[in-house]
């Protein structure tokens, strides 16, 4: 979390491009604060694992072809998964019509790490009106979007058939969360700035 300098008595020096980072907050795989982080680099831990059904949706052993390139296959199941799956709301201005469901594990990293890294900070002298959020993220499917592809996908395929199978219908909102982390990362935190969401592919 940045803010630019400040001269005494409040005001914003003029310098252009320049920002202080006033605030830290992460949610890794093996680390839930900066302080574990660098613990767990200084002692070369590693956090790679193989892959469950939780992770990808499915039981992994289903895409899987060991020994090489596949169509529609991956050759390895390990990877640096992050464990953090629920959103603790302590702290956060969750709307009303919040769905933890729809949220999922994608939405836990951002308020996780946006709510430590503004608990750092004295607000006390900043109008919220002028804070916002820009979110750099790798927008591909959570959890709850994935549920919601196989259902829709589903009732399409068995339209025609004369007797359906009960279907779960798909989570709500969940195709919302592709742009949503920023705004949703602001209001918790109570600021009403703009707020977007950059899609950063693997440099988030």
């Amino acid at each position: 979390m940045t803010r630019g300098p400040m001269e005494r008595g409040g005001r914003p020096k003029s310098a252009r491009g320049a920002a202080a980072v006033v605030g830290l907050g992460l949610s890794l795989p093996g680390a839930a604060t900066a302080e574990e982080f660098w613990a767990n680099i200084l002692a070369g831990r590693r956090f790679f694992a193989p892959a469950t059904a939780l992770d990808w949706g499915a039981d992994p052993e289903l895409f899987l072809a060991s020994g090489g390139p596949a169509s529609d296959k991956v050759y390895s199941l390990n990877g640096a998964y992050n464990p953090r799956r629920t959103i603790d709301p302590a702290g956060l201005r969750l709307p009303d019509d919040f769905e933890a469901k729809s949220a999922d594990g994608a939405l836990a990293f951002w308020l996780a790490a946006g709510r430590d890294a503004a608990s750092a900070v004295d607000w006390s002298r900043v109008d919220p009106a002028k804070v916002g959020v820009i979110a750099g993220h790798t927008i591909l499917p959570t959890t709850a979007m994935a549920e919601a592809a196989v259902s829709l996908y589903t009732q399409e395929a068995v339209r025609n058939w004369p007797v359906k199978p009960q279907l779960k219908p798909p989570p709500r909102k969940a195709f919302r969360l592709l742009g949503y982390s920023a705004r949703l990362l602001a209001q918790a935190l109570g600021f009403s700035g703009e707020a977007f969401t950059i899609d950063a592919a693997c440099a988030s």
